[in-house]
């Protein structure tokens, strides 16, 4: 996708990775991650999110998009092994 016929989305996707990246260096400051590589750590979870997103979307994964719960307990999963793989 070209972000210069989007200025709006790509707007919103510096903001939103402006925020993630707050995010990691709040919870290296509260020690709930490793510290250092704060924009590396940012890359790898936006990576991550963003692929399953995706995948989520080209439905390449069984769980039918109108069983809420399946998909929000994958989500939950990958999420929780980010964070431990940031730990």
């Amino acid at each position: 996708m070209n972000f210069k016929e989007y200025p709006d989305l790509a707007a919103a996707s510096r903001r939103s990775y402006r925020e993630l990246l707050l995010s990691v260096r709040l919870c290296q400051k509260s020690e709930l991650i490793q510290n250092g590589h704060a924009k590396q750590k940012t890359l790898a979870a936006w990576s991550i999110v963003h692929g399953l997103s995706m995948l989520l979307l080209d439905g390449q994964f069984p769980a039918p998009e109108s069983d809420a719960i399946a998909m929000e307990k994958m989500v939950k999963d990958v999420i929780v092994n980010l964070y431990y793989g940031l730990k």
